[in-house]
């Protein structure tokens, strides 16, 4: 069929999604269904949002993960939270079907469109995606967008368009990102994170050069230290790349602002290129963080031609992402919003947005994300929560892990000023609703399932 994908067989027909309720890897069965195919999947997890969605468009999901629910089936497409041993990926292997990671089958995607712009970076990642498609679409570019989190504009974390460029969200763990082959790479800042796969910030910035190699322009953050260590190396100068910097301040910087404002944590600046305004801008998400992600998205649509307009308009209008500093409701009289941060700088940043407010009281609940994390960022994790005048922590979510690290949730409370230890999460969500008032924020964290905890509080 003309629609199907050109990266596999022409004869594939049924398609089979293990892990399928991750964002990204949802994202690609639903594409894969609106492409023509017959498409299935599995997932211990649980989303009634995505679930929803998937019984919408016919994908059937098993609840359990056994051979036989890949019988029949001509390709298998498997998220990194599946392990060599699961039931599912064994049976695949054995039958002899092609097999995909989700990183591999998102890069055959992507390899089918003519212009390509991968955004990485260890924060922003989905934010800065969600602003450049609205930018494109600002300009009638019928684009193909695939984020890792759901757009509020868009109510979805894909769009399938028709025309000949895709914006995509590139994933750097397990060196993910270097399955997709960029013609425009953006990247936002670069920290130590993931231990498992870079146990030093030098082999972060390594990874992010194998990426940045694969494209003819890079983007850089020029406020970030490893983002100037690719952009001054002599390696990307020989290859002739063409570089753009973005910076809030310094105007050595192709793109940057000036007199930046901040009312109430919301932030407006004139934005520069070349020494030259191209317009004046008020974002309609708060913090200095998305102010830094406005400039990193100006310079992907400066360099493919958007008008200043459209990219003006593009930002003014955009709403944010799911997860993302996202109101979820009232408690109490308390307003509720929940974040997927869950790395200390991450953090740190929301919760001064949050402080900038002018909220009385800031309760935060936090639910902290792998062992290895935990353990290697200890330290900046106690001092990340300053801004909060409460702080509830819970058991650390495991993720792919086993606690090797001797780590959990209660030593993190016993460290932290202002916080305590609940193990349960209506145990929190009883103990939020006890404090809970008019001028509250109330500010679930965390990057695993603690935004259940916001939503029983606002039923």
């Amino acid at each position: 069929m003309e629609n199907r994908f050109g990266f596999i067989s022409p004869e594939t027909e049924n398609l089979y999604f293990s892990g399928i309720l991750g964002a990204s890897l949802s994202s690609l069965a639903l594409i894969s269904r609106l492409k023509g195919y017959t498409v299935s999947g599995s997932d211990t997890g649980s989303d009634e949002e995505i679930m929803k969605k998937l019984k919408e468009n016919k994908i059937k999901v098993n609840k359990t993960q056994i051979g036989k629910n890949v019988e029949g089936f001509d390709a298998f497409i498997y998220s990194a939270a599946i392990s060599e041993d699961n039931p599912e990926f064994t049976y695949a292997k054995n039958i002899g079907i092609p097999m995909f990671t989700r990183s591999e089958f998102l890069g055959g995607i992507i390899s089918e469109y003519k212009n390509k712009i991968g955004i990485c970076g260890t924060h922003g990642k989905s934010t800065v995606s969600g602003m450049i498609t609205e930018i494109f679409l600002f300009d009638r570019r019928d684009v193909t967008s695939l984020i890792g989190a759901k757009s509020v504009n868009l109510d979805s974390a894909f769009r399938l368009g028709n025309g000949d460029t895709v914006i995509y969200e590139a994933c750097e763990y397990k060196r993910s990102f270097l399955d997709f082959l960029p013609t425009i790479s953006v990247v936002l800042n670069i920290e130590k994170e993931h231990i498992d796969c870079y146990p030093t910030l030098s082999d972060s910035i390594l990874a992010y050069m194998s990426f940045v190699k694969k494209s003819e322009c890079c983007i850089l953050n020029l406020d970030n230290y490893g983002c100037r260590e690719i952009g001054e190396s002599e390696s990307l100068k020989k290859d002739g790349k063409k570089i753009i910097y973005f910076s809030l301040s310094d105007k050595y910087a192709d793109i940057y602002a000036e007199n930046i404002c901040c009312e109430k944590g919301f932030y407006s600046f004139d934005v520069f290129f070349k020494k030259e305004m191209l317009f004046s801008l008020k974002l309609n998400v708060p913090g200095k963080h998305n102010a830094v992600n406005a400039l990193a998205a100006t310079a992907a649509a400066v360099y493919c031609g958007i008008t200043p307009n459209a990219i003006k308009n593009g930002l003014s209008s955009f709403k944010g992402m799911k997860r993302r500093f996202e109101y979820i409701g009232e408690c109490n009289g308390a307003k509720v919003y929940d974040d997927y941060a869950h790395h200390p700088t991450e953090i740190k940043c929301t919760l001064e947005s949050a402080k900038r407010l002018g909220y009385k009281k800031i309760i935060c609940a936090f639910q902290p994300h792998t062992y290895s994390r935990t353990a290697e960022f200890f330290n900046e994790f106690v001092t990340a929560f300053k801004e909060a005048d409460k702080v509830i922590f819970t058991d650390i979510f495991a993720a792919r892990e086993k606690n090797i690290y001797g780590i959990n949730g209660k030593m993190l409370a016993n460290a932290v000023q202002n916080g305590i230890y609940i193990s349960e999460f209506d145990g929190i969500v009883d103990y939020i609703k006890k404090i809970a008032s008019p001028g509250t924020l109330i500010l679930t964290m965390g990057a695993g399932k603690l935004n259940e905890v916001a939503k029983k509080l606002t039923i």
